[in-house]
């Protein structure tokens, strides 16, 4: 009995360790064997097409949804033909040659794919030909992205679908995105663009059916001139004074121009049309200079964008870019914000009278002014012969230099005369320049100024015309007025 229990006992250690050797062999396989097949699996695993340098690329064909292109080393950079005379952005296009360079397979996804579409190959997303300068040449399909990244990819004539690794971005560009983002730039150093003089501009499009030409004003610090006191002037179509907003968009805003994206290359002038630049909405041509040197510029803006924001091109017409509507206000300055508002300013002091003439009072008011240590002074005045406090006659006088225009017109005045206001000069040789008011509608009046060649004709709010002859009645009696538009 022991000896048939000893038996048994023998039969099953041997049963178990057949067992654990069997399950050994099972898990981890045979020695030789099992290891040169798993190397044979992992080298099927990744494959390395290329490995060069950027420096390497010789050219660059890339085919796409948004087009063809090729890029050409000329001396140490790629450049594109369609790009000749545009500046490029030099990154992106060094960033392609990196691209370029070396092409590497994580892994085979897949020998003989019954449905090529389903990784985007079908046909491909994006064809690139590249060609080296050792003469050595290779191409590629590229697809679509992996959700684990990577992009899936075929060498052409080939069944295998791979996964590369490497940043393929490139290859879906279009043409457009290798042009540099500046629209202009005069290259000016901080010194310099404080240095910058204002030269001339021109806005045109339909937003100015008549083109507006702004210059330094050539009368600046003239005092007898009516626009002696501003910085720049409208001296086309008409001369007037121009305004602060003016004043302030040139020639600061201009020294550099930057787009916020190139939106595309311009291949046929039609093309134009779907961004609004055959018609634009605004032209500007500008120049200034700094030191010695006269820079010249041009910027058109066309529709905006769903972003609100312009597309733009230049007169050359050859690219549009994307420009945020805040960076180019000065495009969207209308008649009414160019004009300088009041139609003449001069100087009190430099006139012996200014004379009112309306059906309802008529009046001749002479500043008196004193010199004193060649400094001149209002020390008082006459109102129709009777004397009058220095503070009654330059009230007054503020009131009348704050009878603004609304906007300026080409009618020619067809109602009655309501004021005519002469300004007289002190110094006997300059002319009087008169400025007349006539009926226009219930509510405005148009005003002609004579005595002052190319002036436009400007419209003023009624109400403003009738506060002044209110204030100059008061005047007349000795009262200081309030300078305002209106009562």
């Amino acid at each position: 009995m022991r000896k048939q229990v000893k038996t048994l006992i023998i039969v099953g250690v041997v049963i178990v360790v057949l067992a654990l050797a069997t399950g050994a062999l099972f898990l981890f396989g045979s020695g030789g064997g099992g290891e040169s097949s798993s190397s044979a699996s992992q080298h099927e695993l990744a494959a390395t097409f290329v490995d060069k340098t950027s420096d390497d690329v010789q050219s660059v064909t890339v085919q796409n949804e948004k087009g063809e292109f090729t890029a050409q080393r000329e001396e140490d950079a790629l450049t594109i033909s369609l790009l000749s005379g545009l500046a490029t952005n030099s990154t992106e296009l060094e960033n392609l040659a990196v691209a370029a360079s070396g092409f590497y397979a994580e892994r085979l996804i897949e020998e003989n794919p019954s449905h090529p579409a389903d990784f985007g190959l079908d046909p491909a997303a994006a064809q690139v030909s590249v060609t080296y300068t050792d003469g050595s040449t290779f191409s590629i399909e590229l697809g679509n992205a992996s959700a684990s990244g990577g992009r899936y990819a075929r060498i052409p004539g080939e069944t295998k679908v791979y996964l590369l690794t490497e940043t393929t971005d490139s290859f879906f560009y279009g043409v457009n995105q290798f042009v540099s983002n500046v629209i202009f730039d005069a290259g000016l150093t901080e010194e310099q663009k404080d240095e910058a003089v204002f030269v001339k501009a021109e806005l045109g499009g339909t937003l100015h059916p008549q083109p507006i030409v702004i210059e330094s004003n050539p009368y600046k610090n003239v005092e007898t001139h009516p626009a002696g006191y501003v910085d720049k002037a409208i001296t086309s179509p008409y001369f007037a004074g121009a305004s602060v907003s003016v004043d302030n968009a040139f020639p600061s805003g201009l020294t550099k121009i930057l787009a916020s994206s190139v939106e595309a290359v311009v291949t046929d002038p039609a093309q134009l049309a779907q961004y609004g630049l055959d018609q634009p909405y605004s032209t500007l041509s500008f120049s200034f200079q700094s030191g010695d040197e006269t820079y010249n510029g041009s910027l058109w803006i066309g529709s905006k964008n769903d972003e609100g924001n312009y597309y733009a091109t230049t007169a050359d017409r050859r690219v549009v870019y994307v420009v945020k509507a805040d960076n180019v206000s000065y495009m969207e300055l209308t008649d009414r914000q160019l004009l300088y508002p009041i139609p003449v300013l001069i100087n009190i002091q430099l006139l012996s009278s200014f004379d009112i003439d309306a059906s309802q009072v008529t009046a001749k008011f002479e500043p008196v002014v004193t010199e004193e240590n060649g400094s001149k002074t209002v020390t008082g005045g006459v109102a129709n012969g009777n004397g009058v406090s220095a503070d009654c006659i330059k009230k007054l006088y503020e009131s009348l230099g704050k009878l603004s225009a609304d906007e300026i017109t080409d009618r020619e005045p067809a109602g009655e005369r309501l004021m005519t206001v002469t300004y007289r000069f002190s110094d006997g040789a300059t002319a009087p320049i008169t400025v007349d008011y006539y009926y226009d509608t219930a509510r405005t009046v148009l005003v002609k100024v004579n005595g002052l060649e190319n002036a436009p004709n400007y419209i003023m709010q009624r109400k403003a015309i009738d506060s002044f002859l209110n204030k100059t009645q008061k005047a007349l009696n000795g009262e200081v007025v309030v300078p305002s538009a209106t009562d």
